[in-house]
């Protein structure tokens, strides 16, 4: 009788202590957003995609308030929407997609008010953004992950830009269609390290879509815990097939660079230019950390348009430098190029091909001097089966399209270039 009367007693304790931290949370004051993105009217992250992709609640609803809460009245405790001294693990959303034809969740898209560290070391950890499989009214199975680090989140916010992250391959929906699609920030710690994701004002969507993951690892509705009807602007990016959301070939369709002396020359081409803010050219002293070197204003013309910005005396700090090219949409969303690699004494100052590559491989070559080119491609055995040798080229984009390539069969083979004394290799594939 006394063993259970103790064991009584310590149940009674333990749900005592949990109402009294429960009773702790409750709703703090609203934060408007201080750098409110441009709401799109259209769908401007998948207008360059398959028609077979689309967003869910994205674009956002017209009377949806872009804010958030501290996690109690005082700003101490931290954000209701992030990082706070509960030690919230994840943000999340529960979406019910079957009523719809959508079978794959490619992506989402994020927005976030802050991410920042007074640790500056601490931008380098990572933030995971998930997807679970509902389970009887609470999250249950990991179905996906993606993940940024919270500098490149930091890097988002300092440009009112959207975050977008892609799943590695598209994560196939349960049977249930029922989602949990979730920011996970259990990296960080409270208050050294500082995430913020946008939600809706209370009772501007549905109640019950709101879901945070606590300390013990417990899923809460906010419906539940604090009586407020609060959506994430956390946008799930949905597919009716595995092979939906790729990219058209329509938007970037070249960039590349050309070398003259110590100058370094950027061109690019855009194919069907609309509601775009404009272009960054960013280059990095080889060392991944990348700077702006100039800003473009899009022009926004429906046909191709030609852009080019000239990197005076590039190599004043390295010897080799990158470069990329930064895509800012209207909505504030951003899309990178490849990154290219230039060196201050190459003879090839870039080359750009299809890889994998259908028909006749086609190699986009920029040189810094008229020089002799010799091209050829082996098999996997190391058996020369096409070949053009000792042509000449001139100091400019020079287009080399292999006779022979179109005949080959599909697979894996190596592409070696010989410029002067340098020479490239590529592990290429047929399709």
């Amino acid at each position: 009788m006394r063993k259970f009367y103790l064991a009584g007693l310590a149940a009674f304790f333990f749900m005592l202590i949990c109402s009294i931290v429960n009773a702790q949370r409750k709703i703090g004051t609203a934060i408007p957003n201080p750098k409110k993105h441009y709401v799109p009217v259209t769908n401007s992250f998948v207008s360059g995609s398959t028609a077979d992709c689309d967003t869910v609640d994205f674009p956002v609803p017209g009377n949806w308030s872009e804010t958030g809460f501290y996690a109690t009245n005082s700003a101490s405790d931290g954000y209701l929407n992030g990082t706070n001294s509960f030690d919230d693990k994840q943000k999340a959303n529960l979406y019910d997609l079957s009523s719809t034809s959508n079978t794959y969740i490619t992506g989402m898209i994020v927005d976030f008010f802050i991410a920042n560290s007074k640790t500056p070391a601490n931008l380098s950890k990572n933030i995971y953004f998930r997807v679970y499989a509902d389970a009887g009214g609470t999250a249950g199975t990991l179905l996906g992950t993606a993940q940024k680090t919270l500098s490149e989140i930091k890097a988002d916010v300092d440009a009112v830009a959207l975050t977008e992250v892609t799943f590695s391959s598209p994560v196939a929906l349960p049977a249930s269609k029922k989602i949990y699609v979730s920011v996970d920030f259990s990296s960080l710690v409270w208050p050294t390290d500082t995430i913020f994701i946008a939600s809706t004002d209370d009772g501007e969507d549905v109640p019950g879509k709101g879901w945070e993951q606590w300390s013990d690892n417990t899923w809460n509705a906010f419906t539940d815990v604090y009586s407020a009807n609060l959506t994430m602007w956390i946008f799930p990016i949905v597919s009716t097939s595995s092979a939906g959301c790729g990219l058209l070939p329509v938007k970037l369709l070249s960039f590349n660079a050309q070398r003259t002396n110590k100058d370094v020359t950027l061109n690019w081409q855009i194919a069907d230019e609309y509601n775009m803010k404009g272009y960054e050219v960013e280059r990095a002293d080889n060392n991944g950390s990348f700077k702006t070197v100039q800003s473009i204003t899009a022009l926004n013309y429906a046909k191709n348009q030609s852009y080019s910005v000239t990197d005076r005396n590039a190599f004043t700090s390295a010897a080799t430098v990158q470069y990329r090219l930064k895509q800012i949409d209207g909505d504030g969303s951003v899309k990178y190029s490849r990154v290219i690699a230039v060196k201050a004494n190459a003879v090839i100052s870039d080359i750009s091909f299809a890889n994998p590559f259908s028909g006749a491989l086609k190699l986009q070559m920029n040189l810094a001097t008229s020089q002799n080119i010799s091209v050829q491609v082996y098999d996997m055995q190391g058996k020369p089966v096409v070949s053009q040798l000792n042509k000449i080229y001139n100091a400019s984009s020079n287009s080399i399209i292999l006779d022979g390539t179109s005949s080959l069969k599909p697979g894996m083979y190596v592409l070696k270039i010989n410029a002067g004394t340098e020479q490239l290799q590529y592990k290429i594939i047929k399709q």
